[in-house]
């Protein structure tokens, strides 16, 4: 995959390392996509987020810090795309460092990247899930940690990952500095892959969105477990009788090769530094890449 043309990363600085969201947009991107805090890696704080790049839905996009290089990493798909060396607490902006493309993937354009504060939003993201039930439906779980004049949150859906509709409204809490936990079901559910996201809306009009979760169909090919992983790593195949699997690290260099079977399979992950790593997957001739962290 290619990414070609501007991005826009805004830096939301909220109240601590743990409050950090990163939003990312630009001509790459068909949708902002919001990366939320992730693990403690390497004593620095890491994000991610799932979206819609270059038409291609469910693209991973990674930042974090990589002590072994050392930098700042900037990852779509688990390929690295811009890297800054500064040895800072926080990524830094592009005004106070260099963030140079790196690998072979061209970004072109007279401003093919920047990175800067946006200030605070108005709604502090805890978690955003979903769950298939047993029924089809959907259940879908939030929680913010505090609100800023908020009217409350459009819940949508998307088969694509890129088109979204609206499906329902729940009313916010107005401003709150305490937490709130938020549920909604849909019922009209379809049964294959689908992508939700929230878009939250203040009392002006102000709207800032949400992560986008994937919830699978009634057919789950594949798990992964546990994430992030101190040695063993297991890896279950529903219904595959057989497939290769590849991990590698922030640099796409494959480092393991592993022959899986059906059922439940337990990886040792021992001999790995700390860090960030790639799972890929083979399953039924689509390839399945998953981030997993080493601590």
């Amino acid at each position: 995959m290619k990414y070609v043309l501007l991005i826009t990363l805004f830096l939301c600085l909220i109240s601590t390392l743990q409050s950090q969201t990163v939003i990312v947009e630009g001509a790459c991107f068909d949708a902002p996509i919001v990366l939320n805090p992730g693990p403690i890696i390497n004593d620095k704080p890491s994000y991610s987020g799932v979206g819609s790049v270059l038409s291609t839905p469910g693209v991973p996009v990674d930042l974090f810090w990589d002590n072994a290089t050392p930098a700042w990493f900037l990852m779509f798909g688990g390929q690295p795309i811009f890297i800054n060396t500064d040895d800072t607490d926080l990524p830094p902006d592009t005004d106070a460092g260099s963030w140079p493309l790196t690998g072979a993937i061209p970004c072109t354009g007279g401003d093919p990247f920047r990175m800067s504060g946006a200030g605070t939003f108005p709604v502090e993201w805890t978690y955003f899930k979903g769950r298939r039930n047993k029924d089809q439906s959907v259940s879908l779980f939030w929680q913010t940690a505090s609100e800023t004049n908020n009217e409350g949150f459009y819940i949508e859906k998307s088969h694509d990952g890129r088109t979204f509709e609206q499906i329902d409204f729940l009313k916010g809490s107005g401003t709150s500095a305490e937490t709130h936990d938020y549920s909604y079901t849909d019922t009209e559910a379809e049964r294959g892959k689908i992508y939700y996201r929230l878009r939250q809306a203040d009392f002006d009009g102000t709207v800032s969105y949400s992560n986008i979760i994937v919830v699978q169909g009634e057919k789950e090919m594949v798990s992964v477990f546990p994430n992030p992983i101190q040695d063993e790593l297991q890896i279950i195949l529903h219904e595959s009788e057989s497939s290769l699997a590849f991990v590698r690290d922030v640099t796409g260099k494959s480092i393991m090769e592993i022959q899986l079977s059906e059922g439940r399979n337990s990886i040792s992950l021992s001999k790995l530094s700390s860090g960030v790593y790639f799972l890929s997957i083979n399953v039924e001739d689509e390839m399945e890449t998953i981030r997993i962290v080493k601590e």
